[in-house]
C-alpha cells in the first residue's frame, strides 16, 4: 500500500499497491482534481452533516483551489481548536464566490491572488480574502451594468438624432422614442400604479404613456394634471438639462400641460380677456375665460369636425349656462 502526503492539505492518505511513501509537493489528494460540479455534490453532503473533520477540511481547501487564485507555497494547516469554526463560518461564502469567479471570464476583471505561506497557512484570515474577491466582483458587475446602460442610452440617442434629421418623421413617433430614452436617463420608478379604470401597470410604463399622449391633442386630457406635473418635476430633477434630448422631452411635456390648461378655451391666445378682482383665484379666471368664449346656443355635433371639438364646445356651453342660472337666483 502506498502512502502519500498531500502537498495542499498536509493530510496523509493511502492507495492500494506498492509500498511507497510519497511526500513531494506536486502530489495532492484526488479531490483537488475534481470538476466544480462534483465538488458541489460533495458540498451537499457536507451541509447534510455527513463529513468528518478531515473530509470537511479537504473539501474546503478543494473549493479554494478550484478558484485558480491560490498559490500553495506550503500545505495548509488544520488546527483542531479553531479550523472547524473557520470552515463553518466561511464555507457557504466560499462556494458562492467560487461560482461567481468561474462565471466571470473578462479581461477587465482581476481578482487578487492569495499565497498560502507560513503566515497564512492556518486560513484564519480567509474571510478577508473572500471580502476582497466579493468587492472586485461587485465593482465589475456595477461597472458592466453602467457601461451597458451607457451603451443603451447612446443607441437610443442615435435613433432620436435620426428622427430629427428625417423630415418625414412624426412628432408622435419621436415622442415614443423619447419616452424610452427618458425612462433610462431619468431612471423612472418601477413600482405599480393603479389607473382610474382599475388597471395596474409599472409607473415607468405609465409615464412613458404620458409622454406619448402629450403629442395628441385629444389623448392628453385622459391624463390627470397632477400626474403630468409629477412627471415633469421628476424629469427636471433627475435628467441632465444640458442635452437636446432633455430639452425636447420637457418641451413636449410642457406643451401637454399647456394643452390641459387651455382646455375649453382657458388659455389666453386668441380669446377675450377678463379683468379679475383682487380676491379672485386662478380657477375663477379660467372659468371666466371659458364662459366668455362659450357658444351662445347649444352646440350640435354636425357643426364640429370631430367629437373632441364638439365635446369641448358642449362642456363650455353647459358651464356658461350653469353660471347664468346661478346669477338669476
Amino acid at each position: 500500500m502506498a502512502k502519500i502526503l498531500c502537498g495542499i492539505s498536509g493530510i496523509e492518505f493511502s492507495c492500494d499497491h506498492l509500498p511507497l511513501y510519497l511526500d513531494a509537493r506536486e502530489y495532492a489528494h484526488p479531490v483537488f482534481f475534481l470538476k466544480p460540479k462534483k465538488l458541489l455534490g460533495l458540498y451537499n453532503r457536507y451541509t447534510a452533516g455527513e463529513m468528518g473533520d478531515k473530509d470537511s477540511w479537504l473539501l474546503f481547501l478543494a473549493f479554494w483551489n478550484a478558484t485558480d487564485l491560490i498559490e500553495w507555497r506550503m500545505p495548509a494547516k488544520f488546527h483542531p481548536e479553531y479550523s472547524r469554526a473557520i470552515i463553518a463560518q466561511n464555507f457557504q461564502s466560499l462556494v458562492e464566490m467560487s461560482e461567481r469567479i468561474q462565471r466571470v471570464q473578462h479581461p477587465a476583471v482581476t481578482f487578487a491572488r492569495i499565497s498560502v505561506s507560513q503566515q497564512t497557512a492556518d486560513f484564519q484570515n480567509c474571510r478577508y480574502w473572500l471580502e476582497s474577491w466579493s468587492q472586485t466582483y461587485t465593482d465589475f458587475v456595477s461597472g458592466y451594468a453602467t457601461k451597458h446602460e451607457r451603451d443603451t442610452l447612446a443607441a437610443l440617442e442615435e435613433k432620436l438624432d435620426a428622427f430629427v434629421r428625417d423630415s418625414d418623421s412624426s412628432e408622435a413617433l419621436y415622442a415614443a422614442r423619447l419616452a424610452d430614452w427618458a425612462d433610462r436617463a431619468g431612471n423612472f420608478p418601477r413600482f405599480s400604479v393603479t389607473l382610474a379604470a382599475g388597471k395596474s401597470l409599472p409607473c415607468s410604463d405609465y409615464w412613458k404613456q404620458i409622454i406619448r399622449k402629450c403629442t395628441n391633442a385629444e389623448s392628453i386630457f385622459s391624463i390627470p394634471g397632477s400626474d403630468l406635473a409629477e412627471l415633469i418635476e421628476h424629469c427636471e430633477l433627475n435628467i441632465d438639462a444640458g442635452t437636446q434630448y432633455s430639452y425636447n422631452l420637457l418641451k413636449i411635456l410642457r406643451a401637454g400641460a399647456r394643452k390641459q390648461v387651455d382646455f375649453l378655451g382657458g388659455g389666453i391666445n386668441g380669446f377675450k380677456f377678463s379683468v379679475l378682482q383682487g380676491d379672485e383665484s386662478i380657477e375663477a379666471a379660467s372659468k371666466l375665460a371659458i364662459v366668455a368664449n362659450a357658444p351662445r346656443i347649444e352646440p350640435a355635433r354636425a357643426q364640429y369636425p370631430s367629437n373632441f371639438q364638439f365635446l369641448k364646445a358642449k362642456l363650455a356651453w353647459e358651464l356658461a349656462k350653469k353660471q347664468a342660472q346661478g346669477e338669476q337666483k
